[in-house]
């Protein structure tokens, strides 16, 4: 409680100090962390574990790590993965050589670099057309111009 208190008089803490990118980060981004963690990280809300809950979910899951990702590594992207339950498709798709692709993508590389563009972004892409249905299959492509 302290702690909130404490952080409530910065606007922000800085990025590079705490590893967490070259950027700094805005206060209530990390407010929001400490609320969904707690104190004794917990995951979740007073009357609700997030944790236990994502054994319920009932959507198709397509989990996306990158191997050079310090931010989210791909060991705690694949604990959250193998955490999700229900009978749903679910697909990890772990970015990096040793799994066919050009280089060991990083947090930001793996949505916004070339190689990204031509590695990732169509397997996504795919992934997402062999679960919609004909008329979502027309309006996508007709919004991104395919």
């Amino acid at each position: 409680w302290s702690a909130r208190l404490l952080l409530r008089s910065f606007t922000h803490v800085s990025g590079p100090r705490f590893k967490r990118g070259p950027e700094d980060e805005p206060i209530g981004l990390v407010l929001e962390s400490l609320r969904w963690h707690g104190l004794f990280g917990r995951f979740g809300e007073r009357d609700n574990n997030w944790w236990a809950g994502l054994g319920d979910v009932q959507v198709p899951v397509l989990a996306v790590a990158a191997v050079g990702d310090q931010q989210d590594p791909e060991w705690a992207c694949r604990m959250l993965f193998d955490q999700i339950g229900g009978e749903q498709p679910k697909q990890f798709l772990c970015l990096g050589r040793e799994h066919g692709f050009s280089e060991d993508f990083g947090h930001v590389q793996m949505l916004v670099s070339k190689a990204a563009q031509q590695q990732v972004w169509p397997r996504v892409i795919d992934w997402l057309r062999e679960r919609s249905v004909p008329e979502q299959v027309a309006e996508f492509q007709a919004a991104v111009g395919s």
